[in-house]
């Protein structure tokens, strides 16, 4: 998962996604519209979701808020919580 321009790997099959750190990737201080926790990117293989846990900004998936929904990240998609994107690599 790339956010801006540094990339992250995932080293395990679930990544949540906070203001804080739990055992995820912390976002802190750099962006106040990421809740505590936000939502969560599970890996099954090659394929991966993400749901939002009741955040309060929302998560969007290539431009549309998934609202209760689970998503696909499918390469080449971008994510928007708060004011941060990430996207999964193509290829």
């Amino acid at each position: 998962i790339f956010v801006g321009d540094r990339l992250y790997k995932a080293s395990s099959h679930e990544i949540i996604i906070s203001g804080e750190s739990l055992e995820l990737l912390a976002l802190g201080d750099a962006d106040m519209g990421i809740s505590n926790p936000h939502c969560v990117i599970r890996r099954d293989g090659s394929a991966y979701t993400v749901r939002d846990l009741h955040s309060g900004n929302g998560v969007q998936l290539n431009g549309e808020k998934l609202g209760t929904a689970e998503g696909v990240i499918v390469p080449g998609s971008t994510l928007c919580l708060g004011k941060s994107t990430f996207s999964r690599p193509t290829g």
